[in-house]
């Protein structure tokens, strides 16, 4: 008989799938060519454990069952780190406050790399200020913009730069695995651009 796992480890397995996922965004972002990342839908890649799996040749029986989600998880984990060790190794050190912490304190530019409507993105983004409500947030100005605007800027104004919808300055959750990295990641494309 098959023991069954506590809930709170089954619960954790989509945020496994979803950790996961996020890693695969920022390969994607940073070494396009890493990994295969399927189309569906209007032509948008989709990063979805199972199709991400078959895409790269790794089967995946009965997508949404706990158990078959996880052993996916672990042979595209193993794909991602063999491809890009370093991405890999900087992004896992990102589980760790205090190392997200540390590459903010110790680096005047980083990238950091979202999704928008299911594409992966780089910005070089410089960090500003720490939030003075909590010590793990950080304000981070996005480098493709002109900083001098901002410079004489009113509370309206930064407020619509922070939570607008083009956000000049970004929010970085030092607790929640941002994917922010050292400049050294940045793709050509990304790293000249301004």
């Amino acid at each position: 008989m098959r023991a069954i796992a506590p809930m709170s480890q089954v619960a954790n397995l989509g945020e496994r799938d979803r950790r996961l996922c996020d890693l695969a965004h920022v390969v994607s972002a940073c070494v396009p060519n890493a990994i295969q990342v399927p189309i569906e839908g209007r032509c948008k890649r989709t990063f979805k454990l199972a199709l991400i799996a078959a895409a790269n040749g790794i089967r995946l029986d009965n997508a949404h069952d706990a158990l078959a989600d996880a052993e996916a998880t672990l042979p595209v984990a193993q794909l991602l780190r063999e491809r890009t060790p370093q991405i890999w190794s900087a992004l896992v050190a990102n589980a760790r406050k205090a190392k997200v912490l540390q590459l903010i304190e110790n680096n005047s530019v980083l990238l950091l790399s979202e999704m928008f409507g299911g594409n992966p993105f780089n910005m070089i983004v410089a960090p500003i200020s720490v939030s003075c409500g909590n010590p793990n947030e950080w304000a981070v100005f996005d480098l493709q913009f002109d900083p001098e605007r901002l410079l004489i800027a009113d509370n309206i104004a930064l407020r619509d730069a922070m939570n607008g919808k083009v956000k000049m300055i970004r929010r970085i959750s030092a607790n929640a695995q941002p994917s922010l990295l050292s400049i050294e990641f940045a793709p050509a494309d990304v790293r000249f651009r301004r």
